[in-house]
């Protein structure tokens, strides 16, 4: 006969069962686990990376209540300010603002948390870093999701705003040159134009008072070879003639 096995009691049955489910249960939790440490691995190395992105991005960051006052700020404006980050919290970012820029900004922050559009303006900051009291700052204001806080850019345009000072100074300097070299040739031409005119004074006047002796020269030979001289006579007012004609020629 075959073996049959005996008959399993029916709470033992349920208690096998109720294992089985424990089993596959404490399986799909443990994938569950690992797959949950995957995704935190995979988001603090993303928080890694923005947060190198926001601490040394090459522009400052920060976020402002509507106070003004400062609630985040990134590493890079802590050292366009010449300040420590953790100091700057709840500092009024108003304090490192010249106070001929205190309405434009203030106008601004609350142009930006009353919804409208992106804010720009360009300000002077004061640095407390010695080699740079002062920063020439270019601001950008946007309102964050929550529309409860700025979000502000700063950007640091102190060499470029030197650059263009630079520029417009040499631009100035060439002007003036260019200004000084036109009024030295015009000098220059006009007294040209009147040597020319005093050359050509002088050249009239001169052949003039060259040509007078010569016609007469030229006249009185022409009478003289008319009288029937004699041949060596002629031979002499022929020579007069043609050389007085020859340097008639050379004044003309």
């Amino acid at each position: 006969m075959p073996f049959e096995s005996a008959p399993v009691p029916a709470g033992d049955e349920d208690v096998r069962r109720l294992l089985h489910q424990l089993q596959v249960h404490q399986v799909e939790l443990e994938l569950q686990n690992e797959e949950l440490a995957h995704a935190h691995a995979a988001t603090h190395r993303a928080l890694l990376r923005y947060t190198d992105l926001y601490d040394f991005a090459p522009f400052g960051y920060l976020t402002l209540d509507a106070a003004g006052h400062i609630q985040q700020a990134n590493q890079a404006l802590a050292a366009l300010l010449g300040v420590e980050r953790d100091a700057l919290l709840e500092r009024c970012f108003v304090d490192f603002v010249l106070a001929e820029s205190h309405i434009a900004f203030t106008e601004s922050l609350h142009l930006v948390l009353a919804g409208q559009e992106r804010q720009a303006l360009e300000i002077a900051l004061k640095s407390s870093t010695p080699t740079r009291p002062l920063l020439n700052a270019r601001l950008e204001l946007t309102r964050d999701a929550t529309g409860e806080f700025a979000r502000v850019v700063v950007i640091d345009v102190t060499a470029a705003r030197h650059q263009s000072a630079e520029l417009d100074q040499y631009r100035s300097s060439l002007e003036n040159l260019v200004t000084l070299r036109t009024r030295e040739l015009t000098l220059a031409r006009e007294a040209a134009e009147e040597a020319n005119r005093a050359k050509t004074t002088f050249l009239a006047t001169m052949s003039h008072e060259i040509r007078t002796p010569m016609n007469a020269i030229i006249g009185m030979t022409s009478l003289l070879k008319r009288e029937a001289p004699t041949p060596n006579d002629l031979e002499r007012l022929e020579i007069a003639s043609v050389g007085a004609t020859h340097l008639m020629s050379i004044i003309n």
